[in-house]
């Protein structure tokens, strides 16, 4: 259990660092700007994030670059807690519905 949370917080502290622009690229950190850790366990990752305006698209819908972004670095962070390496996406395809207005999204890892 103990190495379990270990792993939780090693997670939660990369998250961390690439949303506060310490490792990674600074589009990261714009990106998921205000990003908050709700709930966190071996494999899931509950966020609340409210979309900062600079992440829309000029219709005032969230850019879909901004959406991936931060699909693909929760859900590295979410693996990186049962995992002992991250992990680099190869292969990353999104089908999007729908356009997303500024509000508070979750995100179920």
């Amino acid at each position: 259990m103990e190495e379990s949370v270990e792993e939780v917080q090693r997670s939660l502290k990369w998250l961390e660092d690439v949303t506060t622009g310490a490792i990674g690229y600074e589009i990261e950190s714009r990106t998921l700007q205000g990003l908050r850790v709700v709930r966190a366990q071996r494999g899931f990752l509950l966020c609340n994030f409210n979309v900062p305006d600079h992440a829309t698209d000029v219709n005032g819908n969230w850019h879909i670059g901004a959406i991936a972004t931060i699909i693909d670095n929760v859900g590295g962070a979410a693996v990186y807690s049962i995992n002992d390496r991250l992990n680099v996406t190869v292969n990353f395809n999104i089908s999007y519905y729908s356009t997303a207005k500024i509000q508070v999204c979750h995100f179920f890892l």
